[in-house]
């Protein structure tokens, strides 16, 4: 067959990659250099270019090359949000870097604008939800967590959202979690904090969960969440369960409740399956959460999101319950019935711990696992883990 020119280029990218990890930066952008002239003559997928030129930029960083590398991710920025989109886990590693770059060199300002727009969005047409990590100092998260929390009020009106994720409020949902050597304790105080300031100043009422709750029945949201907003209008102070700490006493008109928590990090993971039909995902997801004597410390249901039948699942203690034991048992399960997987995603940050070892291929992830890994973006950031 000769020497195509993919082949050649395939062969300096495998190049890079072994000078990139023995830290051999300059030989890496050579190796890197000639993979790019390749396939921009053989005319390959832009995808597949974008790629070896982001090679390139990590690598000049690593040779502390920073205003060669920033000339290079700005020619790239556009490029990469009108073909992947801007909320595409490859624009948030290049906005990261440009973050990194800017503060090695002293513009903070231009930094945190960057980073602010990088750490991680989830979002999802199906089950109508967005899913926000932000990391900081705990008063810098906590007057970012208010000021989101009171956009959500103002913007978000349930009486006209419907999705599959079942949901109580505009803001639903409000976990701290620590990192580093952060004490649970600081999350419990922000937590009870932003609930008694959602309260008080926004007028909607607030629950607390997981190591901030005042009641053991708190633990989980999911208690409070049954039947949803709709239900909860009529049910809001009927009971000491559904009593909320903050707040007043009947749901917002439009924005519901929230359940602010304080909790260890947990694992979100989304399995999907080679059917339509959500029957199959729920009957799954019964067998293997733990309320129904399946595996421990994971909660699941199932769904249909778009079109497909997903095991969306909590993983509370990933050490425990890992995503590669997840995976597998919804696996084997599917297989029983006849059914394969097609695919698996992270919803948010996955802690390094959580997935060591684990072999993403054989998990069919949808998104490289290097993009949903938590400490790496944080210490992009500038933080600590």
């Amino acid at each position: 067959v000769g020497d195509p020119p993919n082949l050649r280029a395939a062969l300096h990218f495998i190049r890079a990659l072994i000078h990139s990890h023995q830290a051999d930066y300059t030989k890496a952008l050579a190796s890197f250099k000639k993979a790019g002239v390749l396939l921009e003559k053989a005319g390959t997928n832009p995808r597949t270019l974008l790629r070896v030129r982001m090679g390139m930029s990590t690598n000049l960083i690593g040779a502390g090359k920073y205003e060669e590398a920033l000339a290079l991710q700005g020619e790239l920025l556009p490029k990469i949000k009108a073909l992947m989109g801007p909320r595409h886990p490859t624009t948030g590693n290049l906005l990261r870097q440009m973050a990194v770059i800017h503060a090695r060199r002293g513009r903070y300002a231009k930094a945190q604008e960057l980073a602010r727009q990088s750490l991680d969005i989830h979002r999802d047409a199906s089950h109508n939800r967005s899913v926000f990590t932000i990391v900081g100092e705990p008063g810098a998260v906590r007057d970012a967590t208010f000021r989101a929390v009171r956009l959500a009020v103002s913007q978000i009106d349930l009486t006209r959202h419907a999705g599959e994720h079942p949901r109580i409020g505009a803001a639903d949902v409000v976990p701290f979690a620590p990192i580093g050597d952060t004490p649970m304790e600081s999350c419990v105080v922000l937590a009870r904090q932003i609930g008694r300031l959602i309260g008080q100043e926004l007028q909607v009422p607030v629950f607390l969960y997981g190591r901030a709750a005042t009641r053991p029945d708190r633990k989980f949201p999911s208690r409070i969440r049954r039947g949803e907003f709709e239900s909860l209008t009529s049910t809001l102070g009927t009971s000491p369960l559904l009593t909320p700490d903050f707040g007043p006493r009947a749901v917002h008109p439009s924005a519901g409740a929230t359940a602010v928590g304080a909790r260890e990090l947990l694992v979100a993971f989304n399995v999907f399956l080679d059917s339509s039909d959500s029957r199959v995902a729920a009957e799954i997801a019964k067998r293997i959460r733990a309320s129904d004597g399946g595996l421990p410390d994971i909660q699941a249901k199932g769904f249909e999101v778009h079109g497909r039948a997903q095991v969306s699942m909590n993983l509370l203690d990933p050490a425990t319950t890992t995503p590669a034991v997840a995976y597998e048992a919804v696996n084997s399960l599917a297989q029983q019935m006849g059914i394969r997987v097609t695919q698996s995603e992270f919803v948010g940050l996955v802690p390094e711990s959580a997935v060591d070892g684990t072999d993403e291929e054989a998990l069919k992830l949808q998104s490289p696992l290097r993009d949903r890994l938590l400490e790496p973006k944080v210490r992009a950031v500038g933080g600590r883990c």
